[in-house]
């Protein structure tokens, strides 16, 4: 007799955990841009560029 309320319960959270999960792996890449961006603005400066670039 609990399983199916189990089951209603799983499918009323799921939606609201994706977003979750999906607002949290945003984060995520925004910190990875910003930390690429960071470190490409900076090693130019410590060296030189290739010549392959």
């Amino acid at each position: 007799d609990l399983y199916p309320s189990i089951l209603l319960s799983r499918l009323c959270i799921k939606p609201f955990r994706d977003h979750t999960e999906q607002q949290h792996i945003a984060a995520q890449q925004e910190t990875a841009l910003q930390d690429a961006h960071a470190h490409s603005s900076v090693l130019p400066q410590l060296e030189p560029p290739s010549p392959a670039e």
